[in-house]
C-alpha cells in the first residue's frame, strides 16, 4: 500500500534565533520549549509520521477544538482555539530577496531544506504555559511518501 502526504509545517521555539538544537547544540534558554504544526493539504494515516508516535511520552489530554491555519507570503499563523496561538515570519537571506535556508542539518523534525523564520504571538495555555515573541522558527513545506 503507498502513503502519500503533503502541506505546510513550521515550528515554533523559546530559542534565540537559530535554534541550536538542530545542530544538536544546547537551547539557548533553559531547555527547548517547542510547538510544531502540520498543514495537511492531502494524505492519510500512517507512513512517516507514524513515526512519531513512540517520542510521545504522556498524553496528558484531549479535548475538540477549532484548528484555524494561515499562509501568506512567507508568514505562517496556526490556532487552536482556547489553547494556541502561533505565528512566524521568514527571514530574508543573504541575497536580499529569498528566505534563509538551512540544509542538512544533523538534527529536525522535517525533512529538510526549512527556512529560518522568526516566531511572534506565540501563546499556548493548557497542561502547561508558554508565552513568547521574537525567538525561532522553522518553516517548510512537506510531502512524505512511500
Amino acid at each position: 500500500m503507498s502513503f502519500s502526504v503533503e502541506g505546510d509545517y513550521f515550528e515554533v521555539c523559546n530559542c534565540d534565533v537559530s535554534c541550536n538544537c538542530v545542530w544538536l547544540g544546547t537551547a539557548t534558554q533553559d531547555n527547548c520549549d517547542v510547538l510544531l504544526a502540520w498543514h495537511v493539504t492531502t494524505g492519510g494515516a500512517g507512513g512517516y509520521l507514524a513515526g512519531l508516535g513512540p517520542l510521545i511520552g504522556e498524553v496528558v489530554g484531549v479535548q475538540p477544538a477549532a484548528i484555524t491555519f494561515e499562509k501568506s507570503d512567507g508568514s505562517l499563523h496556526a490556532e487552536v482555539a482556547g489553547a494556541l496561538s502561533m505565528s512566524s515570519d521568514q527571514v530574508v537571506g543573504m541575497d536580499g530577496q529569498g528566505p534563509a535556508v538551512i540544509t542538512n542539518a544533523p538534527f529536525g523534525a522535517v525533512t529538510q531544506p526549512v527556512r529560518q523564520a522568526t516566531a511572534k504571538d506565540v501563546s499556548y495555555h493548557g497542561h502547561w504555559s508558554a508565552d513568547f515573541t521574537g525567538t525561532n522558527s522553522f518553516v517548510t513545506d512537506f510531502r512524505y511518501e512511500s
